[in-house]
C-alpha cells in the first residue's frame, strides 16, 4: 500500500466532496463498536490564532474504517472552533449522538504533535480517569510495543486534562471509555514507519474488537 504517494489524494477526496460544502464536519459510518475522531484534519482556530492541520490522522482513520468498517468523525471545514479546546462545539455535540445512538463502547481521538518531541506516541488517559477498562489500555500499550513504533508515554506531555478535550468531554458525557493518542509527525515522513503505524492500528482495532 504506497500511503505516501496516495495520502494527498486520499485527503483531498475526503476534505473535497461537493456534496459536503454545507458540512463543517463529517462522520463516516461503520458497524464496529468502535471510532475514531480526527477534530483537527483542517487548519483551526484556537484563541484567534491558526493552528497546523494534523492530516495523517485523517488517513488513519479512513484506512481503519476501509479495512475494519470503523466509524469516524472527523473536520471537514476551517471554522472558528478548535473543538479540542472550545466548551461550545458543533463537533462534540455531533459526536456525542452518534455514539449515543450507536452504541459505540470506545473512542479513540487522534492527533499529531510536534517532531521535535522526543516522544513517538502518547497516549492520554486523564490520569486514567477516561478508561475503565484497563484491558483495552494494555492492548494500545502491547500493540505498539510490539511493533516497536518508538517511546511510548502515559500523560506525558499531553493528558488529555480539561473537560473540553474530546475525549475527556465524552467520557463525562457519555461514560464510555475514551483515549487520546498524540502522534509524532515524523512517523509519517517514509513508508516503513507509516506502513507500520497503520499496521499497528489495524491490530490494535482487531483486538479491541474482540474484547467487545
Amino acid at each position: 500500500m504506497k500511503i505516501l504517494s496516495n495520502k494527498e489524494k486520499i485527503i483531498y477526496k475526503l476534505l473535497n466532496n461537493k456534496s459536503d460544502n454545507d458540512l463543517r464536519e463529517k462522520i463516516i459510518g461503520g458497524k464496529a463498536k468502535i471510532m475514531f475522531s480526527c477534530p483537527h484534519s483542517v487548519p483551526h482556530y484556537r484563541n484567534g490564532n491558526v493552528k497546523c492541520d494534523e492530516p495523517n490522522t485523517l488517513i488513519i482513520a479512513n484506512y481503519i474504517n476501509k479495512t475494519l468498517d470503523v466509524p469516524f468523525i472527523y473536520k471537514i471545514k476551517s471554522d472558528s472552533e478548535d473543538a479540542n479546546y472550545d466548551v461550545k462545539s458543533n463537533y462534540k455535540d455531533i459526536l456525542c449522538e452518534y455514539i449515543r445512538k450507536n452504541k459505540i463502547k470506545l473512542l479513540i481521538d487522534l492527533h499529531e504533535m510536534k517532531s521535535s518531541r522526543k516522544e513517538i506516541i502518547n497516549i492520554g488517559t486523564n490520569s486514567f480517569k477516561n478508561i475503565k477498562n484497563i484491558i483495552k489500555l494494555n492492548c494500545f500499550i502491547k500493540m505498539f510495543s510490539k511493533n516497536k513504533i518508538g517511546l511510548l508515554s502515559i500523560d506525558e506531555p499531553f493528558a488529555a486534562h480539561g473537560k473540553d478535550r474530546v475525549s475527556t468531554y465524552v467520557h463525562n458525557k457519555l461514560g464510555i471509555d475514551t483515549i487520546q493518542i498524540e502522534l509524532n509527525c515524523k512517523m509519517f515522513k517514509n513508508e516503513l514507519d507509516y506502513n507500520n503505524i497503520l499496521k499497528s492500528f489495524k491490530e490494535l482495532v482487531c483486538e479491541l474488537i474482540n474484547i467487545g
